[in-house]
């Protein structure tokens, strides 16, 4: 299983006279190897692209994985036998927590990276 996402590498303090944070933002391709036990919850009335808030490991038991994924608008949990993130393209400095298509170059699920 693929996901294609923005990842925060790292959140900047503001400096004053600065009062909001800012993001070092990577298109990153997470790739789940051997997916089962798959639940999803996502209210799509509401929006169009959930936003994933979180990525916890729940637990590891003879190298199977058990995920959770929270989202802005329901949750996706999961087993997978291995994980790999690949980050496609060198951080942006920005003041959202998300890059717009250009920055990121469309959307893929390349393995490929910078």
């Amino acid at each position: 299983m693929l996901f294609d996402l923005d990842y925060i590498l790292e959140w900047i303090n503001p400096e004053p006279p600065e009062e909001y944070f800012s993001f070092w933002v990577s298109p990153c391709t997470l790739k789940f190897e051997n997916v089962y036990d798959l639940q999803i919850e996502i209210d799509r009335y509401r929006t169009n692209m959930p936003a994933v808030d979180d990525l916890e490991l729940v637990n590891v038991e003879n190298e199977i994985y058990q995920w959770h994924m929270g989202l802005s608008e329901g949750y996706i949990s999961f087993k997978s036998s291995g994980f790999k993130q690949f980050i496609r393209k060198k951080p942006i400095l920005t003041r959202r927590q998300f890059l717009s298509l250009a920055e990121r170059n469309g959307i893929s699920f390349s393995e490929q990276t910078d």
